[in-house]
């Protein structure tokens, strides 16, 4: 990335982020549906972005992929998609193939790479369905790791992770997630999958405190539609 240049991620809602660097913007997980107790509307309308290179989804769940909002967006944007063969298949009858990419590491734990429009993504099999991705992305310098709802961040390396400028983890109870972050020294780290009052016991300080003993260094603390911005570490 060039000297002085910078970043910015937003939080759409639910899992959902956007990323923008080096001239590229990434969406994950942005486009669902969503479900009462368990995921707030978007913050932001993704469908209303101008722009749109990438679109990763981590698994079939409604709460984290809706096939005819991604659709739209992508025909409108051509951006790219990429996921899981089970998202892939899903989207194969509506899309063209050449915009289309299957993700499928071999086992948990195991990973595979791709190149897209100049963005670097490892896809990770992590745990909660049967063919559920974590990803690593790099696009302009910026380096980004969405966990998605995996389970088990014990599956994971975090040799391999690093160095990231941005983490995107959900506090599952039972996960490891604390000392996963620890291991992983992520420059900030940001908390997703919350319901709407879960967002407001954390936007208040009170919703960590009552899942770990200590909230690891780096914590950043956003609300749906909420954006950072500033230079990789």
């Amino acid at each position: 990335m060039p000297a002085g240049a910078s970043a910015k991620f937003r939080l759409v809602g639910n899992a959902g982020v956007e990323v923008t660097a080096g001239g590229r913007v990434v969406l994950v997980d942005a486009f669902y549906r969503p479900f009462a107790g368990v995921a707030g509307a978007p913050a932001l309308d993704p469908l209303a972005l101008d722009r749109i290179d990438l679109i990763l989804v981590t698994h079939l769940h409604g709460d984290h992929f809706d096939a005819p909002s991604l659709i739209a967006a992508a025909r409108r944007t051509g951006a790219a998609v990429a996921g899981p063969g089970s998202v892939v298949g899903a989207l194969s009858s509506k899309m063209a193939p050449g915009r289309l990419l299957t993700l499928e590491p071999p086992g948990p734990g195991a990973s595979c790479s791709a190149a897209v429009d100049g963005i670097a993504v490892r896809a990770f099999r992590t745990v909660h369905t049967r063919d559920h991705n974590s990803y690593r992305v790099e696009l302009g310098g910026f380096r980004f790791f969405h966990d998605g709802d995996n389970e088990d961040t014990g599956a994971l390396n975090p040799e391999s992770l690093r160095p990231l400028d941005a983490l995107f983890i959900g506090t599952w109870q039972g996960s490891g997630w604390p000392g996963f972050i620890r291991k992983l020294k992520p420059a900030r780290w940001v908390v997703i999958h919350l319901s709407d009052g879960e967002v407001e016991e954390h936007s208040s300080g009170k919703f960590l405190p009552g899942l770990c003993d200590s909230v690891p260094e780096g914590l950043l603390v956003l609300r749906p539609g909420e954006t950072w911005e500033g230079r990789p570490s």
